[in-house]
């Protein structure tokens, strides 16, 4: 009788997870390490293939073994044991190994918004309770937590915020679905305490006026970043109706306006002629409009003061403009330098108004600096005297660097040269000269005549 002697092998590989018993009859090949699979794609399971272990007996022929699972089966997330048991005369022989499924898969979001947009709160530099439509995320597995930063519903500034939703399943994988909260400030700036019209009466010898006013506030629900204007407060207006406009813009380029009447006009003292103006041969005159409904017509009668008063035909005639103030006439061509009477008569309405203004005397020429009298401290003024009547000239002389008046002479009509001493060496002076018509505080004076001089060096001798 033969005597079989067996032996039952454990072997036990701590990485991988196999182990072979009983080899002395049957021998074991290619039994498989641990396997590590992910889920199929969407499902909670996985179909995992292998190579099948071999049992070969003593004579080198295959044994079929007993299996727990054969290769394409499905297994679940987890950890199985796979084993294989072959017997053989009354040995058996086995191979195990484990088969772990990971879910590796991230939850996926189905859906996902695009931007957001929307506007800022009336008045606020922010949106309150922001919405838009959830998203929905799904998983092979479940989802443990699923939840936003920030959530809906909430405040948003003024701009771009980011919002991230988050899905995490049992294995801690996580998806995401991310989108912007746009918040646009379509509010425009207001601007508070605009002024109303204006209505600013001049003299009639302006053209231009300073005119100022309160300044309109701005206010917005974000920042303000710029107020302009068409015409800055206290500028110069012209006659007549200006527009003023400001305009108040924000960062995002809202704007917001505010605009008012800024009006000129020329009033007259009441029943009396004005002088707007005067020149060597023309006196420019201005009287209120009548608001006589009788009256039809202006006659102006205009001669030299020491001369007789012209007859009634004698006369120029302006006609009535009732939509005006005031009515204005330039007087000329008149004579230099010469006092005369200005008459308006108010047809129809017996009124009369009288004036007297002088002509600009004629400004004196050729004015020079004598050849050779120019010292460090002196030099003599030539001129020659202007047509028409007056009385004086009157000489100024200016230091350039600081426009100080260093001297100053009326001469009579008679003189037309002037010796000016005193003076310091090398150094520029702005002489002007201009002839006057009149005397004490009833004078007209002509246009200056300015021109530059320059002092000699200093002069310094020195004793051998």
């Amino acid at each position: 009788m033969r005597i079989i002697e067996w032996k039952i092998w454990l072997i036990l590989p701590a990485i991988s997870c196999a182990y072979v018993l009983g080899q002395d009859m049957v021998n074991v090949r290619g039994c498989p390490s641990s396997i590590n699979v992910g889920t199929d794609k969407g499902k909670n399971q996985a179909s995992v293939e292998w190579p099948e272990p071999e049992f070969i007996d003593t004579e080198e022929q295959r044994v079929i073994p007993l299996r727990s699972h054969a290769p394409g089966d499905t297994f679940f997330v987890g950890e199985t044991t796979v084993r294989y048991t072959a017997y053989y005369m009354g040995t058996k022989a086995s191979c195990a190994f484990n088969i772990v499924v990971q879910d590796r898969e991230v939850p996926h979001f189905v859906t996902c918004p695009t931007s957001v947009v929307t506007t800022t709160d009336p008045g606020e530099a922010f949106a309150s309770g922001v919405t838009w439509k959830r998203p929905s995320a799904t998983d092979n597995i479940r989802l443990v937590e699923f939840g936003s930063n920030p959530p809906i519903g909430s405040r948003f500034l003024m701009g771009v915020t980011k919002v991230m939703y988050w899905a995490i399943d049992p294995s801690g994988n996580r998806g995401e679905c991310r989108f912007n909260v746009i918040v646009e400030d379509r509010e425009n700036p207001t601007l508070h305490q605009c002024p109303s019209n204006m209505v600013v009466n001049a003299n009639p010898k302006e053209t231009l006026r300073s005119i100022s006013w309160t300044e309109p506030v701005a206010r917005d629900n974000a920042d303000v970043a710029r107020v302009t204007s068409t015409h800055r407060n206290g500028s110069l207006f012209p006659l007549g109706t200006t527009h003023v406009r400001y305009t108040a813009e924000d960062y995002s380029g809202n704007t917001g306006t505010c605009s008012f009447f800024v009006t000129l006009r020329v009033r007259v003292p009441d029943a009396q002629i004005f002088i707007r103006n005067y020149t060597t041969t023309s006196i420019h005159i201005a009287w209120p409009e009548t608001t006589d409904q009788q009256a039809s017509s202006y006659l102006i009668y205009v001669w030299p003061s020491e001369g007789r008063e012209p007859s009634a035909s004698d006369h120029l005639y302006h006609g009535i403009n009732r939509a005006e103030s005031f009515a204005s006439r330039r007087l000329g061509p008149l004579m230099v330098g010469m006092d005369y009477d200005i008459k308006v008569v108010v047809t129809g309405a017996k009124q009369v108004m009288r004036t007297k203004q002088r002509t600009r005397p004629a400004p004196p020429h050729n004015v020079s600096i004598i050849p050779g009298t120019i010292t460090p401290v002196a030099f003599t003024l030539l001129w020659k005297p202007g047509n028409g009547s007056f009385e004086s000239h009157e000489i100024t002389v200016r230091r350039l660097s600081d426009r100080s008046v260093v001297f100053t002479k009326s001469v009579e009509k008679s003189v037309n040269s002037l010796h000016v001493t005193g003076l310091e060496p090398y150094t520029s002076y702005k002489i002007s000269i201009r002839t006057v018509s009149g005397y004490s505080t009833d004078v007209t004076e002509s246009e200056e005549i300015n021109i530059m001089v320059k002092t000699g060096e200093k002069i310094v001798y020195t004793l051998i």
